[in-house]
């Protein structure tokens, strides 16, 4: 059998956690860029006029919730809004057809991502989560830089 040696790779110039004032400052930015996409997610465009009469209910706006993930460090944002089709339908051709009975998160099709918003909900310039998410997290990345390199 043959010999085998394992050496640690250390990197070099890369700031170590050391203690809790860089986790807590951590965890404080990631929560930071949560409740700030939270809360953009959960501003409503201008209405636009509609032919029914719709008025807002506002549960969209309110189903948006910060959750804990698996991890210490992980915490997602979620839409609870649930639709059942016989609410929602689409229209095809003059067609109108009735999708499946079964619930389905409403708030994909108002907030994306991209193949998931439907075209009337971007036309009517509600906010894709992936887009508002990309534009903010350039500035939280780079307090999580510093954070990491102690230069807070």
């Amino acid at each position: 059998m043959a010999n085998v040696k394992l050496t640690a790779i250390r990197p070099k110039n890369v700031a170590v956690l050391a203690g809790s004032g860089a986790r807590n400052g951590l965890d404080r930015e990631l929560r930071n860029f949560i409740g700030k996409l939270h809360d953009e997610m959960a501003t409503y465009p201008s209405q636009l006029p509609t032919k029914s009469g719709y008025v807002r209910t506002g549960e969209y706006g309110r189903g948006w919730d910060e959750e804990l993930g698996d991890s210490p460090r992980e915490v997602r944002l979620v839409n609870r809004v649930v639709a059942t089709d016989a609410r929602y339908q689409t229209k095809t051709k003059g067609v109108v057809r009735r999708r499946s009975r079964k619930p389905r998160r409403y708030a994909s099709y108002v907030a994306g991502p991209r193949k998931a918003q439907t075209a009337e909900m971007a036309r009517r310039k509600w906010k894709r989560i992936d887009k508002v998410a990309a534009r903010l997290w350039p500035a939280s990345k780079a307090r999580i830089v510093r954070i990491l390199q102690g230069n807070v």
